[in-house]
């Protein structure tokens, strides 16, 4: 009797052991192979972009608050505020990509070799506009402060409104070996060539502009408008290296990610112009003056940025190519690219109509330009 009991629970596992192999073995029929190219395939890829800029170093005005309790010996003065800059906005780009894959065998779990062409381009525009009644009393004062050339923008002002803009393009030409395609861990190292060209605007509006004069009949003089400009235009080409993995997980899902860098030589020319006044004060009463200053400058320098991206990917194998699509989160640093070269003016009145500049070149305000957003992409490989 015990004899009977023991086979039937043999055979119980067995039957079972027969069954997970079984459906084991349709799994792995009905599920899709790698994600990985075949040798000997052409690939493209089409993505969108959705991504956000930040550049660093653009805060453009000062919100300021100021009371005074002269009640009191001594006095008591409690001031305050916050530096106002661009909001960051968020903007659809592209990126496309063309390559082609060979090696030894048309085995896609080998060791193959591809060579990649990838273009990326985004166009982004933020703002920020501000307003605030110009305030001076005796106890009291509250103002917006522009941060450039107050001699020309003013003491303060009622609106004042920041734009950054920012036109972003890079072309990779890259080769990648797949290292164990087909193992729980694939490894892609890349390495090749890089140019990226950053176009870049920020201009300053101030309407309403108060000056305050030294004379006292007159004590505050107002404009209507005034502003500042920068553009800068930056052209590099360099080397870029990277690493991309992918883990396999089931069904035809894979979480997909990469790590990399690129280090470019080239030059921005940058441009600043002041659409502003300055005052006349060789006469009895003072008077305000157009004033159009451009000055261009060029910085040669090495560009340096480093990216990553992680997300997910699904694989498909079709009758006539093979089909990918994936969705990831993609963060990068393009350090020191804020070449806005922040000129300070003084005005020398020398007669009525005569004035002389001067002004200090400070160093560049440097700031990183960051990019972060979301990639859906679709590759087909045939």
């Amino acid at each position: 009797m015990r004899l009977i009991f023991l086979c039937c629970i043999f055979s119980y596992f067995v039957s079972v052991g027969i069954a997970q192999q079984t459906y084991s073995q349709e799994y792995m029929i009905q599920e899709c192979p790698p994600s990985q190219l075949c040798t000997g395939c052409t690939f493209a890829e089409v993505g969108l972009l959705y991504w956000q800029a930040n550049l660093g170093g653009l805060e453009f005005a000062f919100e300021n608050s100021t009371t005074i309790d002269d009640s009191v010996t001594p006095k008591v003065v409690d001031s305050g505020g916050k530096l106002l800059k661009p909001d960051c906005s968020w903007d659809p780009g592209v990126r496309a990509s063309i390559g082609y894959t060979w090696g030894d065998s048309c085995d896609p779990c080998a060791c193959n070799w591809s060579v990649v062409l990838t273009g990326t381009y985004l166009h982004s525009k933020s703002t920020k506009n501000k307003s605030l009644p110009v305030v001076f009393e005796s106890n009291n004062n509250q103002f917006l402060a522009p941060l450039y050339n107050p001699a020309f923008s003013g003491l303060a002002a009622e609106t004042i409104k920041g734009s950054y803009e920012l036109d972003f393009g890079t072309l990779d030409l890259l080769t990648r070996v797949s290292l164990f395609p087909c193992r729980y861990l694939g490894l892609f190292p890349n390495f090749g060539l890089r140019g990226a060209w950053i176009n870049q605007d920020f201009e300053i509006n101030n309407d309403n502009v108060v000056f305050i004069t030294t004379s006292s009949t007159v004590p505050v003089l107002t404009w209507p408008n005034t502003n500042t400009s920068f553009n800068s235009q930056f052209r590099a080409i360099g080397i870029k290296a990277g690493l991309d993995f992918s883990i396999p997980l089931r069904c035809g899902f894979s979480l997909i990610g990469s790590a990399g860098g690129s280090l470019l030589y080239g030059h921005s020319n940058v441009k600043e112009t002041i659409n502003g006044v300055h005052q006349e004060t060789g006469s009895t009463d003072p008077e305000l003056a157009i004033s159009h200053i451009s000055i261009r400058d060029t910085i040669c320098k090495l560009a340096k940025n480093c990216e990553g991206e992680l997300g997910l990917s699904w694989n498909r194998c079709l009758s006539c190519f093979n089909l990918t699509i994936s969705a990831s989160y993609y963060f990068a640093i393009w350090f020191d690219q804020n070449d806005f070269r922040n000129f300070v003016f003084t005005t020398t009145p020398v007669t009525q109509n005569d004035l002389l500049l001067n002004f200090t070149d400070l160093n560049p305000r440097y700031g990183n330009l960051q990019l972060q957003g979301l990639i859906l992409k679709t590759d087909f490989a045939f």
